[in-house]
């Protein structure tokens, strides 16, 4: 059985998670697959700016990057807390347009959890 090492960070809530976020996500895509680096960071950015909105202060988000063959799938989890200010989660229609699939699911007594699958690699073949 072919095992994924994942590469996984958990980081306090709070706005500044968002950039050490960024930061740690252009790391590690930059180092597995350097084109995938920018779109990766976007990403993050607008699942961090959602996930931080139901992350109280006090607990922690959760990222991991998982390599597969041909793609790199992204996850963010947050505690699930109501959002403080009243906003809505991140705009699905916007990183729509980037990604191969995305989802988002509340998981009972666990938070949320908000993923994405980043196109194939070019020159990937199925």
């Amino acid at each position: 059985m072919l095992m994924i090492e994942s590469f996984q960070q958990s980081l306090p809530g709070g706005p500044a998670a968002v950039d050490a976020a960024c930061a740690w996500m252009s790391a590690i895509v930059g180092s597995v697959e350097p084109g995938q680096a920018e779109l990766a960071v976007r990403i993050t950015r607008e699942l961090m700016a959602g996930a931080i909105r139901h992350t109280p202060a006090t607990e922690e988000l959760h990222l991991c990057v998982i390599p597969l063959a041909t793609n790199l799938v992204i996850e963010i989890r947050d505690p699930g807390a109501p959002a403080a200010d009243g906003t809505a989660r991140t705009s699905w229609a916007d990183l729509s347009l980037e990604v191969a699939e995305f989802g988002s699911k509340q998981i009972a007594g666990q938070g949320h959890i908000a993923w994405v699958l980043l196109p194939p690699r070019r020159g990937s073949h199925d």
